[in-house]
């Protein structure tokens, strides 16, 4: 019943294209709760490889996307929901300069700071998460990744970032050839737990949670939880 609500609900929201320089994507944008007043939030929704496409439809599926829809709804957040598409064969790292400007212009456009601006991102769009903060530090104040593997060493461009990791104890997605599952699962895990004590260590912070008897699409459906949201809007 929440998640009908929260499709809905978002199903209402304009459907834009959006060019960057060489670079396009579609996108919808929705703004929850206006009536509230003050200064919005912008939560920003990147999608992993099963919304992948150009029918500006398919990332709105999503049960993470439509839990943090739903959220907002509940608990009266003035947001501004933002939630693009990457076409099948590029990657979100490829259209990073693409995605930071139309965060950049519907941020500016509405009034909404950085510090007002969150990331979430599952599997393919966690990995862009972790790209986006690299490479725009300024951009956001705190993301939520999901079901992927970290970067290979923490900046201090991403510790300006706060980020909630959210992996699961089952989840292979990435495992090296011939490497065993219970082996590549265990190693993802490590490899989240020792990337978020490295953003610690470079004085930004950084919260992991490892889900039991998890894999990387039941992570994906149904790691966020409310607790991480009011983390993240500071509830």
């Amino acid at each position: 019943m929440v998640l009908a609500l929260a499709t809905s609900l978002f199903a209402q929201s304009v459907r834009e294209n959006f060019a960057a320089g060489n670079s396009g994507i579609p996108y919808r944008l929705a703004h929850f709760n206006a009536e509230k007043g003050g200064e919005p939030f912008l939560f920003v929704f990147l999608h992993g490889n099963s919304a992948s496409g150009t029918d500006n439809e398919k990332q709105l599926e999503k049960d993470s996307l439509l839990h943090a829809v739903s959220y907002i709804e509940r608990n009266g957040i003035n947001a501004l929901v933002l939630a693009p598409q990457s076409p099948a064969e590029k990657s979100w790292g490829a259209l990073g300069g693409t995605v930071n400007a139309l965060v950049s212009r519907i941020a500016a456009e509405n009034g909404v700071p950085p510090a007002r601006v969150f990331l979430m991102g599952e599997s393919k769009g966690a990995v862009g998460v972790w790209s986006l903060a690299e490479r725009y530090p300024d951009l956001a104040a705190k993301a939520v990744v999901m079901a992927s593997n970290p970067p290979k060493s923490a900046s201090k461009n991403l510790a300006k970032t706060e980020f909630f990791i959210i992996i699961g104890d089952s989840d292979t997605v990435g495992a090296e050839k011939g490497q065993k599952k219970s082996e590549a699962a265990a190693n993802k895990v490590w490899k989240n737990e020792d990337f978020a004590a490295q953003l610690q260590a470079a004085g930004g912070e950084a919260h992991i949670i490892v889900l039991k008897d998890s894999g990387h699409q039941a992570t994906a459906k149904n790691g966020l939880s409310d607790a991480v949201l009011d983390w993240l809007f500071g509830k």
